[in-house]
Order: C-alpha cells, then sequence, then structure tokens
C-alpha cells in the first residue's frame, strides 16, 4: 500500500507540474509572439532590437548564477510561486509603458524572475520524480508546455491584430495568474522538499565544479545550441516579416503556431519510444536542423525561409525533450539543485550568442547570413554530440 499510494502522489505531482507547464507555457508564447514587435516599438531598428533582446538574456543568465543561494532559504515550490506571481504583474505593467527607460528597467526585472522561475520548476521536477522515471517525466510535462506553445501564437495573434499588441501582455499575466492559482491548488500533491545543501557554496566553485565534468559540458552546449536556433524565428522573423515583406502580426502567430507543431509531434513520438542511445538521436535533430538552415540562408524567398524553419523545428523536436533529460541521467539526485541552475545558464548564453551574432550581422549584411552562421553552430553542436566523449 505505502508503494501504491508513492506511486500514486508522483502521478499527481507530475501532473499538477504539466498543468502549470501548459499555463506557463501559453503565457510566455503568447509574449514571444509579440515580444521583438514591442521592443522595436522602442527601438525602430533590427539590429537594436536584437541587442536589447539580448540584454535581457544576459539578465536572466545573472540570475540563474545568483538564485542558488535562494534554494537554501526557500524551497523551489515558494520560488515558483513568487516569481510566477510577480512576473504576472510585470507583464501587466508592459501594457501600459511607454518610455525606453521604463522597457529596458522592467524587462532586466522579469528577465531576472525568469530566471528564478526556470531553475525553480526544473528542481521542482527532478524532486517529485525518480531515477528511473525522469526520462519519462521530462518528455511528458515539456509535451504539455509546448501545448502551451503551440495555442499562444494564434491567440496572440489573433488579440494583437483585433485589439493592440499590448493587449497581449494582459492576457499573459492573466494565464500567469492562473497557473498560480494551480501552484497553490497543488500544493500538497509535491513530494516535501528536502534541503538538502547546508553548506555554502560559492558561485565561482559551482561553476568550476559544473564544468569538470565532459559530460555536463556538452548537455550545456547542446542546450544553449537550441537557443540560438530559436532566435532567429523568434526575435528576428516575426520583425522582417511584418517590417521588410508586408506581413500582419495574426500571420506572424499563425507562422509561429506553425513552428511548434513539428516540435510536438516528434515529442509525442519520442514520449512513446524507449530511446537507447539519447546523444545520437539529438545529433541527428542538429543535422536536421542545420540543413533547413542551410536552405533558408541560400534563399532570399520569405516563404522559404518560413518553411525551411518550420520544418527544422522537426529535428530540433529530437533535441529538446531529451537535453534536460539527459543532465539529470548523468548527475546525480542530491546534486541537482547545486548544478541545474547552472546548467540552466545555458539557454541564457545560448540566447545572448544567437541575437548578438545576429544583431551584429544585420548591421551590415542581410539576414541570410545570420541564418547561415546559425544553421553551422547546430551543424557542430551535432557532430560532437555523436562523435564527442
Amino acid at each position: 500500500m505505502r508503494y501504491h499510494h508513492q506511486q500514486s502522489k508522483h502521478i499527481k505531482a507530475i501532473h499538477s507540474l504539466g498543468l502549470n507547464a501548459t499555463l506557463i507555457g501559453l503565457a510566455y508564447a503568447a509574449v514571444e509572439t509579440v515580444w521583438s514587435i514591442y521592443i522595436y516599438s522602442f527601438f525602430p531598428n533590427e539590429s537594436q532590437m536584437g541587442f536589447v533582446s539580448a540584454i535581457f538574456s544576459l539578465a536572466t543568465l545573472a540570475s540563474l548564477l545568483f538564485a542558488f543561494p535562494l534554494f537554501k532559504k526557500f524551497s523551489p515550490h515558494k520560488l515558483l510561486f513568487a516569481s510566477v506571481g510577480i512576473n504576472s504583474i510585470i507583464l501587466a505593467l508592459f501594457a501600459h509603458i511607454h518610455s525606453p527607460i521604463m522597457l529596458i528597467i522592467f524587462g532586466t526585472l522579469n528577465a531576472i524572475l525568469i530566471g528564478v522561475r526556470v531553475q525553480a520548476f526544473g528542481v521542482l521536477l527532478r524532486h517529485n520524480s525518480t531515477n528511473k522515471k525522469i526520462f519519462t517525466d521530462e518528455k511528458y510535462v515539456y509535451l504539455l508546455m509546448n501545448i502551451g506553445w503551440i495555442i499562444g501564437p494564434l491567440v496572440a495573434g489573433y488579440i494583437a491584430n483585433t485589439i493592440a499588441t499590448r493587449a497581449v501582455m494582459v492576457f499573459a499575466s492573466i494565464a500567469l495568474l492562473l497557473s498560480v492559482y494551480s501552484i497553490t491548488y497543488n500544493q500538497k500533491t509535491f513530494r516535501k522538499e528536502k534541503q538538502e545543501l547546508k553548506e555554502h557554496i560559492s558561485i565561482i566553485l559551482n561553476i568550476k565544479d559544473f564544468f569538470r565534468n565532459k559530460k555536463r559540458i556538452l548537455a550545456y552546449c547542446l542546450s544553449g545550441g537550441l537557443e540560438v536556433w530559436w532566435a532567429i524565428p523568434y526575435i528576428f522573423l516575426p520583425v522582417i516579416m511584418i517590417e521588410l515583406y508586408g506581413f500582419n502580426i495574426k500571420t506572424v502567430g499563425m507562422f509561429l503556431f506553425a513552428i511548434e507543431i513539428p516540435l510536438i509531434i516528434t515529442e509525442y513520438i519520442m514520449q512513446k519510444k524507449d530511446i537507447k542511445n539519447i546523444r545520437k538521436i539529438m545529433g541527428i535533430g542538429f543535422f536536421i536542423a542545420s540543413a533547413m538552415a542551410l536552405i533558408a540562408g541560400l534563399t532570399g524567398n520569405i516563404y522559404i525561409i518560413l518553411g525551411a524553419f518550420v520544418t527544422g523545428s522537426f529535428g530540433i523536436g529530437f533535441v529538446e525533450p531529451n537535453v534536460e533529460s539527459f543532465f539529470f541521467s548523468i548527475t546525480k539526485e542530491k546534486e541537482s539543485e547545486r548544478f541545474y541552475g547552472s546548467f540552466m545558464t545555458a539557454k541564457q548564453v545560448g540566447s545572448f550568442v544567437g541575437k548578438a551574432i545576429v544583431a551584429t550581422i544585420l548591421l551590415t549584411l542581410p539576414i541570410q547570413v545570420g541564418i547561415l552562421s546559425v544553421g553551422l553552430v547546430v551543424f557542430i553542436l551535432g557532430i560532437w554530440s555523436i562523435k564527442g566523449k
């Protein structure tokens, strides 16, 4: 009976996290659909917009590095509650901001809270799973999150097209408030969290210890590579579609909706499979993405570019649900709190690198060169995933 009870509680906890992931995915997918366009309204230049977005990535990076001590004082559940709750307030404020300075201030605060939220959610998921089930649980939860990422762009495109871009921020704020309610309502389903790290470990030492393990370095770079890829469709293509090719924001939402569908299909199929060689699967995924980037980078036809990125999402679907599971599989449970924050900085490093590279290229060269550069990065990562030690 005790085993059955533990199993039942585990299932309830994972379902609760899945619901929370769907609401968070819905909120941030809606914001990401209009985010570059929103920033562009303050900084009307593709390169400037890219650099401002890169600054926010650095803020999240700093948050992930310095948030580690918070997990010695507060449980991941409480940190998730606080970060999502304050995030919802800031998103509502975005609807009323008209100053570039205020955008940078609140955008930076928002980015910091995203770092806390990402780390808290990941640790909470790890605490409520087991070594045997972490791969399955990760895929299930992030599959639900991607459902939110499918719905979000369609809703955001419709709201922005019929009301205003800023109204999307209000919608996202409401979705996060529902997430806060979900966290509160389902808190009894989560395992009682133990504070396993009693001693103070410096941030520098923590980072050094993280990078002593070659497999953790690989997991870090593969995770960062995903964000390098996503910089093109979520930050640069929406503005280019509207400013250079005359698309409306509703079409942008439809494109970002379409780009998530292959991701969902691939992740759903993989959830049903017992993967034996996860590194080979991720390598193949990066090769598919790099091939599509090559096609997109060698054409000036916007429809081919958009189609290539939608197709490339099939490849990304081989990587995204597996890279975090790969990290947890090579990390002891008692070390997950300590190293998870360092691991999650990979996303922000990759996001910053992708945005900064493309923004710099756009100062003098067309977007196609930026796309080819991103394609080269993911191609190299594909080789490393399969061949690296």
